[in-house]
């Protein structure tokens, strides 16, 4: 990736960051936002009573996990993003705070038996 093409979209003046780390994010952030949509379609593509019936309840079960790590790619590459562009530290934490909000609340209903 040339640097001219990174400081196009990501050139924040003032932000702090280097040009290494700009490029470490940019690549990582964009590598992570692709994966996590490759890994939702998997499971968009299952999503049917017709899919259900023909892959059995525990198979189709193990391909909806795929949520999951699709989850936890979405916040990393949101968070990449948000140091790239050089959001407030508001912004930042409540990424933060929503991402394991999530996480939390499907933990505990995961434990009630769901």
């Amino acid at each position: 990736m040339s640097q001219s093409y990174l400081g196009t979209f990501v050139n924040v003046p003032g932000s702090g960051i280097g040009v290494e780390w700009r490029n470490r994010l940019f690549s990582w952030g964009s590598i992570g936002g692709t994966l996590a949509g490759i890994l939702l379609l998997i499971p968009f593509a299952v999503s049917s009573d017709r899919a259900l019936r023909a892959l059995g309840v525990q198979r189709w079960r193990r391909v909806q996990w795929l949520a999951y790590p699709a989850f936890m790619l979405t916040a990393l590459h949101g968070l990449a993003f948000q140091l790239l562009e050089a959001r407030t530290l508001l912004l930042i934490l409540a990424l933060v705070a929503l991402s394991l909000f999530v996480v939390i609340v499907r933990l505990i209903y995961r434990r009630q038996g769901a």
